[in-house]
């Protein structure tokens, strides 16, 4: 990925995006081909707005989820050589941005877990010490 692309934390409000989803998917759909760097960052920017950015106040009430979705699918439904290494890319630039993004890659996601470790470190620290 360029080091020119948007990253998640400059997008100032969610609900300015659904115009240029709209606008995307209609391009896509009279034919425009996205191709080269532009094409695989513009699909990796569809799938973080589809399926992992959360939708919350004002930009809920919009249908740019259901949009970016919808375009998704249209993308991994075409067939062919060039669509079939294009998604390879997109799959491994979408891997990149959320490995970016996780700042601790082995954190519990349950509080039992923390407790727990925190007990069998306090244990191990204790015996260690005697």
């Amino acid at each position: 990925m360029s080091e020119s692309s948007i990253k998640l934390d400059e997008v100032l409000c969610l609900a300015e995006i659904s115009p240029t989803v709209r606008l995307v998917w209609k391009l896509a759909d009279s034919g425009y081909k996205f191709t080269g760097d532009v094409g695989a960052e513009l699909r990796v920017g569809i799938f973080l707005l589809g399926y992992v950015i959360p939708c919350q106040g004002e930009a809920s009430n919009d249908n740019w989820v259901e949009d970016a979705k919808a375009l998704w699918g249209s993308w991994i439904s075409q067939k062919g050589d060039e669509q079939e290494e294009m998604g390879d890319v997109v799959g491994s630039l979408v891997k990149e941005k959320l490995k970016s993004v996780v700042v601790d890659e082995i954190a519990e996601t349950r509080c039992v877990h923390c407790f727990a470790c925190q007990i069998s470190r306090h244990q191990h620290k204790s015996a260690t010490q005697t």
